[in-house]
């Protein structure tokens, strides 16, 4: 029962797509007799012919190219660097405060307990000192690493451009010969 209504359903969209074809060829063809035109009339209209705008082109001035701003870039990097270095820091000095808080509670406390966590204090105190050591001399390497690749970006813009332009150039002048030729 499927397969018959797909085959009456394909066989009623092809008939419409046919009628659809000939009435849009009939109307054309009426529009065209009313018009007193050909169909090909109307195709040619649709042509332009640019040649004649290249007789009368002026010569090409001077392009600007725009400038890539690795000095923004860098200053932006080099913020992010020290916002990272303050929260850090910030970190470290809580870290700190918390450890000394806690020996001194521990103290007021008991007096067993007095010489361990001293120690502890001692030892999280330095452990935290030497984190914060590590980290800034990290974050002194990476802003050093940046810093680098920034400026070789920079030098490497700049040999493109300077590539760019010289490829322009020549282009232009082989196009100028080229024009002389003819």
């Amino acid at each position: 029962m499927a397969n018959k209504f797909g085959k009456f359903l394909f066989l009623s969209m092809a008939t419409a797509a046919t009628a659809a074809g000939v009435y849009y060829y009939l109307q054309k063809k009426k529009a065209a007799e009313v018009n007193g035109s050909s169909a090909c009339d109307d195709e040619d209209e649709d042509f332009d012919d640019f040649s004649d705008d290249l007789d009368d082109e002026e010569p090409p001035s001077k392009r600007s190219y725009v400038s890539l701003n690795l000095n923004k870039a860098e200053s932006f990097a080099s913020g992010a660097l020290h916002k990272a270095k303050e929260v850090i820091t910030d970190s470290y000095h809580q870290v700190k405060d918390t450890v000394k808080a806690v020996a001194e509670s521990a103290v007021n406390g008991t007096k067993e307990f007095v010489d361990l966590t001293k120690h502890a204090a001692a030892e999280a105190a330095d452990e935290a000192e030497d984190t914060m050591e590590e980290v800034k001399g990290e974050a002194a390497e990476a802003f050093e690493d940046l810093k680098d690749t920034a400026e070789t970006v920079k030098a490497e813009a700049g040999d493109a451009v300077v590539k760019g332009a010289v490829k322009v150039e020549e282009f232009f002048n082989e196009e100028d010969k080229s024009s002389r030729r003819e």
